[in-house]
């Protein structure tokens, strides 16, 4: 196998057949579908996709979203205070209609709780932080005033939460704001380490508050017309179970950073003392482009680094776009940023602990890296480069013995996509060049001390608006992923000797509607794992077998 992907070289189905790839078995999916989030409005725009010993692990570029609901179910709890609130319905929607308390001297109200939010957080997400909002005041006409007591939220078990938010020192106003005051924020969890999907989801969910009267002895009234909270989560990292290969199961999830637009690529590598997952980030700080994740425990993983954690470490300002692993070094490719190298080796023997080795600077963004036999073969947006090939058998000090200019080409068209090595010919997919059928799929020959096209046939034009992003070769079949901002995706299967096509193209949904088309696939024993993602930003996940 070349990368991480465990698929072999041979073509087999369960029963050592060759596998019918010419009518391929196809089922396309959402991916919320697939991860059994049932809020429909819950988009994934997946950018990579990696199938490892029996495991799919999937990265999203989402990296946060909140959503704020009303409660439907509220009580008076007496855990605190004397004093019981009236009509604690009144407080579910902002309606001049109040949940109300008369209260005497310093008296305590009890808890007005209201629970039962209705959230819908998708399997997976990480919860960032937990805001409630509370339209509050005492009563005009009143005298004496009053103040916060307790404010809590209340557990999934129905218990309060530990941490008291209570603003005590300031009285609510003597006449309704029509506004809200907010306690904690978008990341904040008030005191709680634990808080997951299924505890915000469950019904017994919410928020409570206590009133206290501050001072004189006269009656003064309580009033709250609405109660509101907004939970703010994360969604990008995802393991899933192939133990059934043609129907992955959600296993676990996780938020792996919160930079703005998620992460752009994934490499999985396990060993005996090796279970990580490399992510390269779309970090835009100037650094924290790679994170490494323990994957050892499949229920629970957690980051356990993010390089480099500040700038000066030797890599480039872009964002993270690519990344390969092998033999303890993780070889990450960036965008073109503000200065400084596109093309970084980091030493990840010790992931606790890694350390920038040496770098290559290509002036244009990295969008593929292939590592092999002491060579780095590189796709990038060099009009004139667009495959470049390192000796990096001193990582220190990486040294470029070769180049390839696919022409014809224009500036902005026909770039490096994909890569894909076998033994010394190296497939090479481009973006479309917008100049007629020039082909986007070529095989190189890469024996000789320079770069030429392998023995004829050695092309193959995909079609317009397409670009190839995605290679895998087995056996006599070269599987092809493409996709196009304007024609949606394909999944092309040719005969790698002669390039013509073995199956009919398979479109990835929505066929035809934009986005981005086919974004990555995963490949294990006989199947295929296809992402797409369309206009809407959705992700889809097709599932693809020659069983």
């Amino acid at each position: 196998a070349v990368g991480g992907d465990t698929c072999s070289s041979v073509l087999t189905d369960s029963n050592g057949a060759h596998g019918n790839w010419a009518s391929p078995q196809v089922t396309h999916q959402t991916f919320a579908t697939a991860i059994g989030d049932t809020n429909s409005s819950n988009t994934y725009p997946i950018t990579a996709v990696e199938a490892h010993q029996r495991r799919l692990y999937v990265a999203v570029s989402s990296t946060g979203a909140n959503v704020t609901n009303n409660p439907i179910t509220t009580t008076n709890d007496g855990s605190v205070g004397s004093l019981s609130w009236s009509s604690t319905g009144n407080s579910v929607s902002s309606n001049n209609s109040y949940a109300t308390r008369t209260m005497n001297g310093t008296t305590i109200t009890n808890y007005l709780k209201v629970t039962n939010f209705g959230f819908a957080i998708p399997p997976g997400a990480t919860i960032l932080g937990i805001r409630a909002e509370v339209e509050r005041y005492r009563a005009s006409g009143s005298t004496g005033d009053v103040r916060d007591n307790q404010v809590r939220l209340v557990r999934a078990d129905g218990t309060l939460g530990s941490v008291n938010k209570a603003n005590t020192s300031t009285n609510w106003p003597n006449s309704d704001p029509n506004s809200y005051v907010s306690y904690g924020g978008s990341s904040d969890f008030w005191g709680e380490m634990n808080w997951t999907p299924a505890a915000i989801n469950s019904s017994n969910f919410g928020f409570a508050i206590a009133a206290v009267g501050s001072s004189g002895s006269t009656n003064r009234e309580a009033r709250v017309d609405h109660i509101r909270v907004t939970v703010y989560y994360t969604k990008q990292f995802y393991l899933m179970d192939l133990v059934n290969p043609g129907s992955p199961a959600f296993v676990s999830g996780l938020a792996t950073s919160t930079f703005a637009g998620g992460l752009n690529a994934l490499f999985v590598a396990t060993s005996t003392n090796n279970h990580h997952a490399y992510l390269a980030t779309n970090s835009s700080t100037g650094f924290n482009q790679l994170q490494i994740i323990n994957i050892k425990d499949r229920l629970r993983p957690f980051v356990e680094m993010t390089f480099p954690s500040a700038v000066g470490t030797g890599m480039g300002s872009g964002v993270g776009q690519s990344i390969f692993y092998k033999d303890g070094y993780a070889y990450i490719g960036l965008t073109t940023g503000s200065g400084g190298p596109e093309f970084n080796i980091i030493d990840v023997s010790k992931p606790f602990a890694p350390s920038w080795k040496g770098c290559y600077s290509v002036g244009n963004t990295v969008n593929a890296i292939q590592v092999k036999d002491g060579y780095a073969y590189l796709s990038t947006n060099d009009s004139s480069r667009e495959l470049i090939v390192l000796n990096i058998t001193n990582p220190s000090t990486p040294v470029l013995v070769a180049s390839y200019n696919a022409t014809p080409d224009v500036v902005g068209w026909g770039y490096g996509r994909a890569l894909y090595p076998v033994g010394d010919t190296l497939y090479f997919g481009r973006s479309w060049t917008n100049s007629g059928v020039t082909p986007q799929f070529l095989a190189l020959d890469t024996a000789g001390t320079s770069i030429v096209p392998a023995p004829s046939p050695n092309t193959k034009w995909l079609g317009t608006n397409f670009s190839l992003n995605g290679i895998f070769v087995r056996d006599t079949l070269a599987l092809l992923l493409l996709g196009s901002a304007t024609s949606g995706g394909q999944l092309q299967i040719l005969n790698a000797t002669s390039t013509v096509q073995h199956a009919s193209p398979i479109a990835l949904p929505p066929s035809g509607s934009g986005g981005l088309g086919g974004t990555s696939f995963g490949c294990e024993a006989n199947y295929l794992y296809v992402a797409s993602v369309d206009s809407a930003n959705r992700g889809y996940l097709t599932t693809v077998t020659g069983n």
